[in-house]
């Protein structure tokens, strides 16, 4: 019978030092659009037709207004806990914040102080906008009023938070600011699940470290990123790990890769997790 998942990944960085995540940050992905049923019009007009446009921008405002969450939910920061706050002083003690940047191509922060910076990076909630859309776009002028405004959001906390918790608070707001507006507006809720962790001491987390043998590890207590791992850990009721050896990186992108002669310790540490994995299991069964 299944007892934990894993899934093997290449997550050696190009230091060759292997990165394990206890977990991953939880998602609300969101499309607002906010229109009329009015042609595009002259600018001149603006003071007698509603404007979807201004309307999505406070709309917005409603949600989260200068780096800060207008929704009881997640208004409060995230408290690490003894142990994550452990885990980050070790991370430290070699992380190399300017490699992170560097890889992402990043060159400008928001805060000046690095360990700040991957604290934030870590466990701040975040609010994003990937898309933003409204008006005449071909590179010109046009005096015109939109009669649609749209975008794309998501959100992403390390809370323990429900995300229909989180969704119905917004739509609250979306409904009051409904009340008031003279344009149609539609929520759309596109995915969303809880953020995860997996316990250090764990067999599963354990028989990873084993395998990486001489290969340094990083334990992180949660990613950046979001994963719908919560799914496993809450409804089937496992611990789900990701991560391995291999060098590779930019998931998901045009030029994502995996150093070729890396291969083989993936091999080698896929053998030696398996053996290490039924050996612990044995051991605690017994």
């Amino acid at each position: 019978y299944c007892k934990d998942v894993y899934y093997p990944t290449a997550k050696q960085d190009l230091s060759g030092n292997s990165v394990l995540k206890l977990g991953y940050k939880g998602i609300l992905s969101l499309t607002i659009v906010v229109y009329t049923n009015n042609k595009e019009t002259h600018s001149a007009f603006n003071a007698m037709i509603p404007n979807p446009t201004t309307d999505l921008i406070s709309l917005l405002n409603t949600l989260y207004l200068d780096n800060e969450f207008l929704i009881d939910s997640l208004k409060n920061p995230y408290r690490l806990s003894k142990e994550e706050n452990n885990l980050v002083e070790e991370i430290f003690k070699e992380l190399d914040l300017e490699k992170i940047k560097k890889k992402a191509g990043i060159v400008e922060i928001q805060e000046e102080s690095p360990k700040k910076a991957f604290i934030n990076y870590l466990f701040k909630t975040t609010f994003n906008i990937s898309t933003l859309k409204s008006g005449f776009l071909e590179g010109e002028t046009k005096n015109t009023i939109s009669n649609q405004a749209l975008c794309n959001i998501d959100i992403r906390f390390a809370h323990d938070v429900s995300v229909d918790k989180i969704y119905k608070e917004i739509q609250e707001k979306v409904d009051s600011f409904t009340k008031k507006s003279k344009c149609q507006i539609k929520l759309i809720n596109n995915c969303g699940y809880e953020s995860s962790r997996v316990n250090k001491d764990s067999i599963l987390v354990k028989s990873l470290i084993k395998s990486f043998k001489e290969f340094p590890v990083e334990i992180w207590p949660i990613s950046p990123a979001a994963a719908p791992l919560i799914k496993i850990n809450k409804i089937l009721k496992l611990n789900f790990m990701s991560g391995g050896l291999g060098v590779g990186g930019y998931a998901h992108t045009t030029n994502e890769f995996i150093q070729y002669d890396s291969i083989i310790n993936t091999r080698i540490s896929n053998y030696n997790f398996l053996k290490s994995y039924s050996d612990l299991v044995k051991k605690k069964d017994n």
